[in-house]
């Protein structure tokens, strides 16, 4: 069930904060540090599910082959450890562009950029076989063209209200097996309980029919859409405060 927010006490202060941070920090390339390069796109794809739902990200936005993306990684890793993770050394397999973003010595995010055109055959490749995450061939299926565009006087907010209650249980094996949720619980205890993705073209009544969207509720205690337009249309996802009980039971 959806229903109205006040656009201006979702996003907090601190985020603004992290944002001016971003800014000032120094982005570094380190594709020429990654030695795994020699392992095809399909590959790195189909067996990492950081990689599948970033390159479901890219794939999706409206340039695929320019488009941004930044990741949190833990603060308990140091840069060696992060260098060497397996998920960081395949990003060379199938992105253009991957920086770290340095707060001093210490990288604090991951900067991918631009999905390679081997990762773009490979990723439709995956999809036309129906091996994507099927989370990701739903909530990201969209057409991105019409992208609304947010501003002060047009933009609406809509708080995803829990319809259907699971246990504890339930709702640990749904994100076990979803790639995505697993992704955006994870970025959201990195980014002090906060997180947000594009994702366009959801009108009101197909957010409600939806059943992804009830269950990203009984996972974090705030679910936010926000959006415009005449016929309203969803332009971002919102979540914050992963229930405790789901983190404890994933840590």
């Amino acid at each position: 069930m959806l229903k109205p927010a006040d656009i201006s006490s979702i996003l907090p202060k601190k985020e603004l904060i992290l944002a001016e941070t971003l800014l000032n920090a120094k982005l570094v390339s380190i594709k020429h540090l990654l030695t795994t390069r020699n392992v095809p796109s399909i590959d790195a794809i189909s067996q990492n599910g950081i990689i599948e739902v970033l390159c479901a990200f890219m794939y999706n936005s409206r340039n695929p082959k320019i488009q941004p993306i930044t990741i949190s990684v833990s603060p308990e890793m140091t840069s060696i450890e992060i260098l060497n993770d397996p998920m960081v050394q395949l990003l060379s397999c199938v992105f253009n562009d991957i920086r770290v973003v340095l707060k001093g010595n210490d990288i604090i995010n991951l900067w991918i950029k631009g999905l390679s055109d081997e990762a773009i055959e490979a990723f439709e490749i995956l999809q036309d076989k129906q091996l994507i995450d099927l989370c990701l061939r739903t909530l990201l299926h969209k057409e991105t063209e019409d992208f609304p565009i947010l501003t002060s006087k047009t933009s609406k907010a809509y708080r995803i209200e829990n319809s259907n209650c699971f246990s504890g249980e339930e709702i640990v094996n749904v994100i076990l097996s979803n790639k995505l949720f697993m992704y955006l619980i994870t970025q959201c205890v990195l980014n002090d309980n906060f997180y947000s993705i594009p994702l366009p073209g959801w009108k009101k009544e197909e957010v409600e029919n939806e059943p992804y969207f009830n269950d990203l509720s009984n996972i974090f205690k705030n679910v936010y859409l926000i959006g415009s337009g005449e016929t309203w249309v969803s332009a971002y996802l919102i979540i914050s405060q992963p229930f405790d009980s789901i983190v404890h039971c994933l840590v």
